[in-house]
């Protein structure tokens, strides 16, 4: 029902703004519809393709006022767009920012998540846009979120920083001969936990392992990790998404070609969702200067 219900409110809009497909062979949700409370996270994906001699450049995500209801609108938090002096019905509040993809793809998916925080009780439809490029243009055809709130909160509504496709994200290993981590729960775990791990390490020829790290950055974590008073952040000047947490203090090692290690990762204070955890090395040659910094990444989901 919420489903046909906004497919009528948004038939004449939906009309003009998406049905020239420029680009787009498939765009399409793997699931399309939500009925939560304010405060979820919606999480669901995209599965693209590109027509002939077109590659998608990344994707954003918008609610517009005809599409939504009047109280989100006013809130006073959220950021409005106008791109129409004439009418009020176009205009638009990101869900997210847009997000470029540092290698364009011509298929695949992408994650798309959505903070429900702050959103007040009805039914939105939120427009996808996929940036599908040719020859230096940029189309935009997408698709639609459709979703209900059906208990509103006290939260701040904020765009939801998102998460770059698993195809581009996987993190190079070519510094490490060999790398390994045990003690990662498959399953999500409650906050709280202890969790003890062990890293085993062995760096190229010409290299060393000198030290290492266990951090997460503000945008591979729920935010509501973040809006904890009292945070102790390792600031990132360029961009506030790559603030940090030092979860487990730096150890300085003398430079050796392989180690193993143990950690405890304290989960305790760490809000409901996924976390992308950083476990940083000092890389070291030559004269045990440090040559950089290269983080081996792995998830870790509190329930």
């Amino acid at each position: 029902m919420l489903k046909k219900i906004l497919m009528a409110i948004g038939m004449a809009f939906l009309a003009g703004a998406l049905a020239a497909n420029d680009g787009m062979k498939r765009f399409a949700l793997t699931r399309e519809t939500f009925a939560v409370e304010a405060g979820t996270l919606i999480e669901t994906e995209v599965n693209f393709e590109c027509e002939e001699g077109y590659v998608l450049a990344g994707w954003g995500a918008k609610i517009i006022y005809k599409h939504s209801v009047p109280e989100f609108f006013a809130k006073p938090e959220v950021k409005v767009h106008k791109p129409f002096k004439d009418t009020r019905d176009y205009d638009v509040i990101d869900v997210s920012g847009y997000l470029h993809f540092p290698k364009a793809m011509t298929k695949g998916t992408f994650p798309v998540r959505i903070d429900t925080t702050g959103m007040p009780v009805g039914e939105y439809a939120v427009t996808l846009q996929g940036r599908f490029m040719k020859d230096g243009k940029s189309f935009y055809p997408g698709c639609s979120l459709f979703l209900c709130i059906t208990r509103g909160d006290n939260g701040k509504f904020a765009p939801t920083v998102q998460e770059q496709p698993e195809a581009l994200s996987k993190p190079d290993y070519s510094w490490a001969g060999k790398i390994t981590v045990s003690g990662v729960p498959e399953k999500p775990v409650a906050a709280g936990t202890k969790l003890k791990m062990s890293c085993e390490f062995q760096a190229l020829d010409g290299e060393a392992f000198g030290g290492r790290s266990v951090e997460v950055i503000r945008k591979n974590a729920p935010r509501a990790f973040f809006d904890r008073p009292g945070l102790k952040l390792k600031k990132y000047p360029a961009s506030a998404d790559y603030d940090a947490v030092v979860l487990v203090p730096y150890i300085h090692s003398q430079p050796q070609p392989g180690a193993k290690f143990d950690f405890t990762l304290d989960t305790t204070g760490f809000a409901p969702g996924k976390y992308k955890i950083y476990l940083q090395f000092r890389i070291v040659k030559g004269k045990g200067k440090a040559d950089g910094y290269p983080c081996y990444v792995f998830v870790l989901k509190i329930q």
